[in-house]
């Protein structure tokens, strides 16, 4: 595999050292679909750069949705909302940065309504944006929705104010892929919106350096930052084999392949189930599925109709539980298959490494996992659809124990150098305080 220089956050130098007090203060907002506590990755990542950047000495509010993607009790009790305008905006605070909450229905709720919903929430962010006092000097917003980076030049208009686009998910790329924008007009319209959002932003930033290729292309002559997804090193970090989770589920004799986080059609999963089958004969070795997603039942039903022993399923667990879950795991699964593969990169592979497991990526070669994978030596590349490959790779670190840990020590390596929190709220600081 040809790999491509290693992914850095770049730009102006940060002006503070760990996360000392910044030397151009601003007021910042945190503009997002997601945001704790809701339990989903983006708003772990959302959630630690605001509290991280207030740690720095700005000001920071977030502006967000009720919890409606992933459901975390525990963070839900830690973080308590209180009503503002009955149960449509509420708010929190989260270790010292106050959150506006806009009412959202769960995820899985019909198409009309999360459509209406999503409507509603976009207008009012616009109000509360509007006329929030102070107003925000910087907006920092993150995909998905493209449309909220026009929600943000709108709360910006006619003010001394910038915004930041941060590229997590490349859309519409994703959405036209998956099928779920099929109409030319409708394609086009996203397109010139993507566009406009670029232009207008002060700052783009993205986590790899394929979609850095594909949005600097897009809007020739702007610059657009790497800074890859972080992992909390401090949260996410090694722990025995022998882990209270593992005692818990039964899992402390077994091999443990895991996947945890979304089950849906991007990743592929039904390759793991296939993987299973040829390994069931294999004492010890147990595939574990932890999580939800639009593609759970399907692999549920696929797993029983095959007849595999060696495959368990876990529900969602609370984000407290993550580190548990990769302790418990000898082996852990990152899959991001087709076209979309190049235009994500899934948050899970940062935290896997720092908990210093190696990973097994399900990607093609040349996208941007493969690629941090194969240069941080923390894993196995597969390429999707090779079942055989997947087993092959699954045995081989299953029957090497000092190349697992060795794997893992390299991913916990990089993970400090270019994965921690404290690196990526320096890059953001370094953009927050660039002269206009």
């Amino acid at each position: 595999m040809t790999t491509a220089s290693q992914p850095t956050a770049v730009g102006p130098e940060p002006r503070t050292e760990g996360l000392g007090r910044t030397s151009a203060p601003a007021d910042v907002l945190i503009l997002t679909l997601m945001f704790p506590p809701d339990g989903v990755a983006t708003a772990h990542i959302m959630g630690e750069l605001a509290v991280d950047l207030r740690r720095m000495g700005h000001r920071v509010r977030a502006l967000s949705t009720s919890p409606h993607y992933s459901f975390d009790a525990v963070a839900q009790r830690e973080q308590p909302r209180r009503p503002v305008l009955g149960r449509l905006v509420t708010r929190s605070d989260l270790d010292g940065v106050p959150v506006i909450h806009i009412a959202m229905p769960p995820k899985r709720g019909l198409i009309w309504r999360r459509a209406a919903s999503w409507l509603w929430f976009h207008a009012a962010a616009l109000v509360i944006g509007r006329s929030w006092s102070p107003a925000p000097q910087v907006i920092i917003v993150p995909s998905p929705l493209l449309s909220l980076g026009f929600v943000a030049w709108l709360i910006n208009l006619g003010r001394p104010a910038r915004y930041v686009y941060n590229v997590l998910e490349l859309y519409p790329d994703i959405a036209v892929d998956m099928g779920y924008v099929r109409q030319p007009w409708a394609i086009g319209l996203l397109k010139r919106l993507e566009r406009f959002v670029y232009r207008k932003a002060s700052a783009i930033t993205t986590i790899g350096l394929t979609m850095q290729r594909k949005i600097a292309a897009r809007v020739e002559g702007r610059p657009v930052v790497v800074i890859p997804n972080p992992a909390d090193l401090e949260t996410m970090r090694p722990l025995p084999r022998n882990h209270e989770f593992s005692r818990q589920h039964g899992l402390s004799d077994r091999v443990v392949v895991s996947y945890a986080g979304n089950m849906g059609p991007c990743q592929g999963l039904e390759d793991v189930i296939a993987a299973a089958g040829l390994l069931q004969e294999r004492a010890g070795i147990l595939f574990l599925f932890v999580g939800e997603g639009g593609e759970k039942a399907n692999l549920q039903a696929l797993a029983q109709r095959s007849g595999v022993p060696n495959v368990r399923f876990l529900p969602q667990q609370p984000y407290a539980a993550v580190p548990g879950i990769y302790a418990s795991s000898d082996i852990s699964l990152v899959s991001l298959v087709g076209t979309i593969a190049n235009d994500a990169i899934p948050s899970k592979v940062a935290r896997i490494m720092a908990c210093g497991r190696p990973v097994v990526a399900v990607t093609p070669d040349g996208s941007d996992l493969a690629e941090l994978v194969t240069r941080t030596g923390c894993g196995l590349v597969i390429p999707p659809g090779n079942v055989e490959a997947l087993a092959e790779g699954v045995v081989r670190l299953a029957g090497d124990a000092e190349l697992c840990a060795e794997m893992g020590r390299r991913g916990r390596r990089a993970a400090e150098v270019e994965l921690s929190r404290t690196a990526a709220a320096r890059a953001y600081d370094a953009l927050i305080v660039a002269p206009s």
